[in-house]
C-alpha cells in the first residue's frame, strides 16, 4: 500500500514541493516503523573529541573579540 500511494505521488504530485517533502517524509518514517529490524539509536556524543583544547579555545575567542574591536574602531574612524 506504501509503495502503491509512493508511486501515485510521483505520477501526480502535489502541489508544492513543500507538500511533498512532507510526505515522503512521513512515508519514510511510516516505513521505519513498520520494518521487521529493529534500529538502534547511534550515540554520537560518547565518540566526538574536541578538535582543539580549553586553552586554545580560550585564546582564540580573546583573539577573535580583540579583532571584531579594532574592526568596528576602523569603521567607526572612516565615517
Amino acid at each position: 500500500m506504501i509503495n502503491q500511494f509512493v508511486a501515485s505521488i510521483t505520477h501526480k504530485p502535489l502541489e508544492t514541493k513543500l507538500d511533498q517533502a512532507r510526505v515522503k517524509a512521513f512515508i519514510s518514517a511510516l516505513r521505519d516503523c513498520l520494518s521487521i529490524t529493529e534500529k538502534k539509536p547511534i550515540d554520537r556524543m560518547d565518540k566526538i573529541e574536541p578538535v582543539i583544547s580549553e586553552e586554545e579555545h580560550k585564546n582564540l575567542m580573546e583573539y577573535s573579540k580583540k579583532e571584531i574591536k579594532d574592526i568596528r574602531k576602523n569603521l567607526r574612524s572612516e565615517q
